[in-house]
């Protein structure tokens, strides 16, 4: 591996010109004299000691969306849905003194035992009278109430009038509308642009374009939402593929949600419904219990995960959701009218595609019914789904236990409960073909503020959720997975925790590509510093390592092919600082590492089976330094500088990057080079902002970029992206 030296990084970061052209040279210099230029600030202006409300509460969205998108799979789950989520929520925050302890799970960070906490303060001492009284609740320091700040409120919600549908001002309290643009484009040519479309070449152009008109008050929503992908030939509004649209009324009387359009739900732990949301990540125990119960209108571009129809869910303490649905998704042809299984994955961009578009027809019916209790919730829920073609399983050992046929059901039953410091959880489920499923855990909070997670996860190699995605290994549905998981909290002090999770899995039956049970397990171990007396400072380090079996084929001396298991182990390491230094300068530090030990088998002389390594292990390194710089309310740069020296793919590593307004995009980096970027944030008014993003990545190590119809020749890819969005 080469290493990374430090006259190296000042080399590329500002002398490296002579390789790099005006798009490169320019990002450079801007990012030198933006610098320079706020060094010359701070001599001029005294360092103020705390960050305006505003100022932290942007930074604590965009870190609980950071943290949200750590836990999700890029390919299989929508990011611009749960950032849309997440500003939602920021937009209207939750009464403290209304919500139930079941509603106050919806916020980012939140636990059982601070919800329930909560609720019994303001139930046995008094109600709150301002969102920072969060902090006389028992088990709620300073630094968790300033996360929880931006999401809570205890003002009231509209007035309660008699003539509630009939009365404009139910449909326009607290109202916002909103128009949002944005274009995407790589600056260099891919391959795909350039063969012929008859030679299964890209149909359209490269630009990505996504737009939406959003109109929301207190009791109604409204969104439309067109997008184009890259190599999507553009098309007009009425023949988009990528259209989203939904109507919804909330808070209405018994109604709690009525959505006509595209909606999502989520239900329990995710096991039959909705993508639960978290997954293994820092959050240990706040990511490891699921999410709240909701039916929520779709704002983003995407449909895998969405249903299109009509839903209505119904308040009190016995409450009921109704939802049908009916709407096209991609499939392929296999024999006569036979299909394989339909994919999330919606896109024109070539001819094959295009023929995959429409394949089939989904129709979905369903609802749920659940009852409210002093103590927590059960709930009961079910579908039945039907497709207008047949559903063929793959012959591949790892296909046999796909779901097959027109028709397919599902059923399941959830519960929490709470038991002084306990917290209970689950859901159990069927589905068609005999398939069963699993998840059940607890929470456990002590004194001062240790808190322990407990999870079991059993779903059959015939469970088949075809709308589901609880707590499991796998990315995708869940499905033929066996695992037990345990994660921890402790405070040291005021301003240090200890936290990690072990997570023991098993696959019963064969995963992709294998022909046997695999089985692995993964491990973390961190710990974060905010010191009590400078909380512009935080500091966190983690180390992390998987340990999965893998099959590996070899030759015996016969010849024959024999398959084992091996074990193939990932070891990563981050160091992470991000520290305030004035209201008008952020800056971040952070140091990745990783270390990935191949699996391999070889056969000695005797026949027997002798394991060992049939390649040496490969390592990895990204450093990047970040800074926002606020030169005033209405211009803000993000700026970032990275290096990364990897030794191939198997040593990738991935890092977020602020981005375009409902953008927050994860990159991954492999072999050796650099990336920077440049994002500018400017209000040209109040109810006008504009947002540009410049980025380039330069290997220094290769010089061709992807492969297939996304190669590029050469070793640089150059990205703009710009937006503008008109507020009201």
């Amino acid at each position: 591996m080469h290493s990374i030296k430090p006259p190296n990084i000042f080399r590329h970061l500002f002398f490296a010109t002579d390789l790099a052209g005006p798009f490169d040279t320019l990002c450079r210099h801007t990012v030198i004299m933006l610098c320079l230029l706020f060094l010359v600030f701070d001599r001029i202006e005294a360092r103020q000691s705390a960050l305006p409300t505003s100022e932290q509460i942007e930074l604590q969205i965009e870190k609980d969306i950071e943290t949200a998108l750590e836990q999700i799979d890029p390919e299989e789950d929508d990011p611009s849905q749960i950032i849309d989520t997440i500003l939602e929520l920021a937009a209207n925050p939750i009464n403290i003194n209304r919500a139930s302890a079941e509603q106050l799970l919806e916020v980012p960070g939140m636990t059982h035992a601070m919800a329930d906490a909560i609720v019994e303060y303001r139930q046995n001492v008094r109600p709150f009278r301002h969102a920072a009284d969060l902090v006389e609740v028992d088990g709620i320091g300073r630094i968790t109430r300033n996360r929880l700040l931006p999401y809570l409120t205890t003002d009231d919600h509209s007035p309660i009038r008699r003539d509630i549908w009939f009365d404009r001002r139910t449909w326009t309290y607290n109202s916002r509308a909103e128009l949002y643009f944005r274009f995407q484009d790589i600056l260099e040519k891919q391959d795909g642009y350039q063969i012929p479309d008859t030679s299964s070449g890209y149909l359209g152009s490269s630009a990505n374009l996504y737009s939406r008109a959003r109109y929301q008050s207190s009791h109604l929503s409204a969104s439309f939402t067109q997008m184009k992908r890259p190599g999507e030939p553009l098309k007009n509004p009425v023949e988009s593929i990528h259209t989203s649209f939904h109507l919804a009324i909330r808070n209405i009387g018994n109604i709690n949600t009525l959505v006509v359009g595209d909606y999502n739900l989520r239900f329990g732990q995710g096991l039959i419904f909705g993508r639960s949301g978290f997954g293994k990540s820092r959050e240990v125990i706040a990511s490891s219990s699921g999410n709240p119960n909701h039916l929520r209108g779709n704002t983003s571009g995407r449909s895998a995960d969405t249903f299109r129809g009509a839903a209505i869910n119904t308040d009190g303490t016995v409450s009921t959701t109704l939802f049908y649905s009916r709407r096209s998704r991609p499939a392929s042809r296999v024999e006569g009218d036979s299909i394989r299984t339909p994919t999330g994955f919606y896109a024109e961009r070539t001819r094959s595609e295009q023929e995959r578009l429409g394949g089939v027809r989904e129709f979905t019916t369903g609802g749920r019914l659940q009852l409210e209790l002093s103590q927590g919730i059960v709930g009961v829920s079910g579908y039945i789904n039907r497709f207008n073609r047949p559903v063929q399983r793959g012959s591949q050992p790892w296909q046999i236990n796909n779901p097959y046929g027109d028709q397919f059901y599902a059923a399941a039953g959830d519960y929490r409960f709470s038991l002084g410091n306990f917290h209970l959880f689950g859901e159990s489920g069927i589905t068609s073909k005999e398939g069963r499923g699993l998840v059940s855990g607890l929470q456990w909070r002590g004194r001062p503020g240790t808190e322990f997670s407990l999870i079991f996860r059993s779903y059959g190699k015939s469970f088949h959720s075809l709308f589901g995605g609880s707590f499991a290994e796998q990315s995708g549905f869940p499905r033929n997975e066996q695992g037990f998981y345990l994660g921890f909290l402790q405070p040291i002090g005021e301003s240090v925790r200890v936290r990690g999770f072990y997570d023991q899995f098993r696959f019963p039956a064969p995963r992709f590509q294998t022909r046997q049970p695999t089985e692995g397990h993964e491990w973390l171990i961190g710990l974060d510093f905010e010191p009590e007396t400078q909380p512009e400072i935080e500091l966190y380090g983690v180390l992390r390592q998987k340990t999965r079996m893998t099959e590996v084929s070899a030759s015996d001396r016969y010849g024959r092919e024999i398959r084992r298991l091996s074990p193939e182990k990932k070891l990563s390491a981050r160091v992470h600082l991000s520290w305030q230094a004035d209201p008008r300068l952020r800056l971040r530090y952070r140091i990745d590492w990783v270390r990935f030990e191949p699996a391999g088998v070889l056969l000695n002389d005797s026949g027997l089976n002798g394991l060992q390594p049939l390649e040496t292990g490969s390592t990895g390194m990204l450093l990047f330094q970040d800074a926002r710089i606020r030169v005033s309310e209405n211009l803000q740069f993000d700026i970032r500088l990275t290096l990364f020296d990897t030794d191939g793919f198997d040593t990738r590593l991935y890092h977020f990057e602020n981005d375009l307004l409902y953008l927050f995009s994860s990159t991954m980096l492999f072999d050796r080079g650099q990336r920077h970027y440049i994002l500018v944030n400017y209000k040209l008014h109040d109810r006008i902002q504009f947002r540009l993003k410049l980025s380039s990545t330069r290997y220094e190590n290769r010089n061709e970029i992807s492969s297939g119809l996304n190669r590029i020749e050469g070793n640089r890819r150059r990205e703009i992206g710009a937006q503008i969005r008109l507020t009201y």
